[in-house]
């Protein structure tokens, strides 16, 4: 009985393997920090966008309270006694919800 040789298993070493994943964690090391500041900057927008829709969901609120529907929100704090200090008025508007 003779063996035949001739015929080589063709597989993958493990430096070249080790190699392989070396060059796949040195490009994920330089694309992460990029893809967390891109998902840091949309949670950003979307937390803006929720605080600029609640902000005006209680100044129109505010407006309707006061009867003010018609003018804008600096007329209605004026016609309300409030004068050039709004920090009054931004409290009252804060109480909104």
């Amino acid at each position: 009985m003779r063996l035949d040789y001739s015929k080589k298993i063709q597989a993958f070493t493990l430096a070249e393997v080790l190699i392989t994943i070396g060059v796949i964690g040195v490009v994920a090391a330089m694309t992460l920090p990029s893809v967390i500041n891109d998902h840091r900057n949309k949670q950003y927008v979307v937390a803006f966008k929720k605080l600029y829709s609640n902000f005006s969901n209680a100044i129109i609120l505010f407006k309707a309270d006061q009867g003010c529907e018609g003018i804008d929100v600096a007329s209605c704090i004026e016609s309300l006694g409030y004068g050039d200090n709004n920090c009054d008025a931004f409290a009252e508007v804060a109480k909104k919800k």
